[in-house]
């Protein structure tokens, strides 16, 4: 059973908010590790094959500092106005669905990048970091 955590964001400012909650994580040898930098569509690729991923990214109008979405959510609610790279995330999960590519757990973990500016709560990425892990057990 092929799982992963994969980091969705781009070396710019509270962008790599998602990066930094993937390095913070000791993941057992068994769990790969994987960082993206704004993978769009790219990301069915990277998440084909696996049985369970925890995607983890920040996004834009959350109503709580760390939210997590489970596949059939991703798929029923997410729009591409929750992430902060437009389209491309749930474009990606959409496309992936009607391919049958997706893992078959899914989970995305998303940090509010709202009030962040240039500086990222590390207080968030602590509480994201616990939700990932937790998600792994």
């Amino acid at each position: 059973m092929r799982r992963a955590v994969v980091g969705i964001g781009s070396p710019f400012g509270v962008d790599r908010v998602g990066w930094q909650v993937v390095e913070r994580i000791q993941l057992p040898p068994d769990i790969e590790q994987i960082t993206l930098d704004r993978p769009g569509l790219a990301l069915i690729d990277a998440v084909k094959g696996f049985h369970q991923v925890v995607l983890v990214d920040a996004v834009l109008g959350a109503d709580q500092p760390v939210m997590v979405l489970d596949r059939n959510q991703l798929l029923e609610d997410a729009s591409p106005s929750l992430s902060s790279h437009a389209a491309g995330v749930a474009a990606a999960i959409a496309l992936g669905s009607a391919l049958g590519e997706l893992p078959e757990r899914l989970d995305l973990v998303g940090i509010s990048v709202e009030g962040m500016e240039e500086t990222v709560d590390e207080a968030r990425i602590d509480r994201a970091a616990a939700r990932v892990l937790e998600l792994l057990q």
